[in-house]
């Protein structure tokens, strides 16, 4: 009787509680470039996903948007800050560019990537 008395214990709580559905509302205001740019190109597979820093190692402050190549420049949407501009020559303009291949996974943190080329 002791070994059945967890059991029966859980029943009557899942009878007396019964467990209920929880729906996770997405709530936008709090989305990051991550979010904005992930969520871009799923909506709009034309535009790749680029992770932007001033560091060749992407340590503190990097960005990632949605691009499309055009020769030398970058063609950028920043859904994040509702912004589309050029980076002209991209490579030779100072910045690094970790470009997410189509079969990666963009990851939201890192300890540190490593520039590479479309």
């Amino acid at each position: 009787m002791l070994k059945r008395l967890p059991l029966l214990v859980i029943i009557t709580l899942i009878l007396i509680n019964p467990v209920q559905a929880v729906e996770i509302k997405e709530n936008r205001a709090s989305w990051v470039c991550y979010d904005w740019s992930t969520w871009y190109n799923s909506e709009n597979p034309e535009w790749k996903i680029v992770t932007i820093s001033e560091h060749r190692f992407f340590y503190g402050v990097s960005h990632m948007v949605n691009y499309q190549l055009e020769g030398e420049n970058l063609i950028i949407h920043d859904e994040f800050y509702k912004l589309d501009y050029t980076i002209y020559d991209f490579k030779n303009s100072g910045l690094f560019f970790h470009f997410w291949e189509e079969e990666q996974t963009p990851v939201r943190n890192y300890k540190f990537l490593r520039a590479n080329s479309p």
